[in-house]
């Protein structure tokens, strides 16, 4: 819109929009960099700036240009600086990280994001994590020919490697979370910790210690899928259905949920089938109900509420299980 005004192409609209932003721009744009990485990011942008200013001169173009016009395009020169300044920030290490090197390998370092957004990270052996603000993540091991461990505080989402002989670990208290290569999130805040699966398989153990034999070591064990989540309020650890379950298979591989004159257990089990969730009911109750829909870009809950409400029934979560209720259909 802004290349539009300046080239007396924006339409009116286009025009009163830009200028009443003009009227009541402000910047409160902030960033907290060290002198070194402060310097390192004066020297890249004065570098592009040149060649952009470079190659911008053989290609200006000429026209007639109001006061006006002049100080929005300085406006506009100052959030592009401003972009570049924080796409170039976030690129750079966490002034919160710090790195312990042994024998030429990364042994050792912490992640810790006091932005006020996610930030997004990749570990040395390619897994990806989105650390949510004011969390931290210490990497204590990727060199280890046996695992991967890293301990989070906070909240952050993991994309993690696929490596067979590595498995890859989350420390979170006393709750252990166990991937081969999957995406989940682990959240740690107030007391309550809970892991979340998008894809694949994960364990979550919970050990509790009454004295420092191990002998008396109790560990729990329970394996998620995707939409399942395990929850543990510091006293027990519980199975749940996520919030927002997503179906499992990629858009391309989700059949159109499109049923005509159809028996409302085949939409169930299609149901199960495309968001990997057990959903129990009697049978023989609703043997009789026929269902002509079609289930499009409703979530997996909305869709139960339009099967229910066409059963004259109800439905209920209990730990990873949906139950329907129904009289039948007549």
């Amino acid at each position: 819109m802004l290349t539009r005004y300046l080239n007396n192409q924006a339409t009116a609209p286009e025009k009163e929009f830009i200028e009443q932003w003009y009227s009541a721009y402000g910047s409160d744009f902030r960033l907290s960099l060290s002198p070194d990485q402060r310097q390192e990011l004066e020297n890249r942008l004065w570098k592009s700036i040149t060649t952009a200013r470079h190659t911008g001169s053989r290609h200006a173009r000429r026209g007639p240009v109001t006061r006006s016009m002049l100080r929005i395009t300085g406006i506009a020169a100052s959030v592009v600086f401003a972009g570049c300044l924080l796409y170039y920030a976030l690129d750079m290490p966490s002034s919160g990280e710090q790195i312990a090197v042994k024998n030429g390998k990364v042994k050792r370092y912490s992640i810790t994001n006091t932005a006020p957004f996610p930030q997004s990270s990749t570990l040395p052996d390619g897994t990806i994590i989105k650390l949510e603000p004011k969390s931290s993540l210490q990497v204590v091991n990727m060199s280890d020919d046996n695992k991967r461990e890293v301990h989070l505080e906070g909240e952050a989402f993991f994309e993690v490697a696929h490596d067979t002989l590595r498995p890859f670990f989350v420390y979170t208290g006393n709750i252990t979370t166990k991937v081969l290569g999957t995406s989940f999130t682990v959240s740690a805040r107030e007391n309550v910790i809970f892991v979340a699966v998008k894809t694949g398989t994960v364990s979550v153990t919970q050990t509790t210690r009454k004295s420092v034999s191990p002998r008396h070591t109790l560990t729990e064990e329970i394996i998620l899928t995707p939409n399942q989540k395990a929850v543990y309020n510091g006293k027990q650890i519980s199975m749940a259905i996520v919030e927002k379950p997503q179906r499992i298979h990629k858009p391309e591989e989700q059949p159109l949920m499109k049923f005509d004159e159809q028996p409302v257990s085949d939409i169930l089990a299609a149901l199960e089938e495309a968001y990997g969730i057990n959903i129990e009911y009697d049978r023989d109750l609703i043997k009789t109900c026929i269902l002509t829909t079609t289930l499009s870009n409703e979530d997996l809950y909305d869709r139960l509420n339009i099967i229910c409400k066409a059963i004259k029934g109800s439905y209920k979560t209990e730990g990873s299980t949906i139950t329907i209720v129904s009289n039948g259909c007549h």
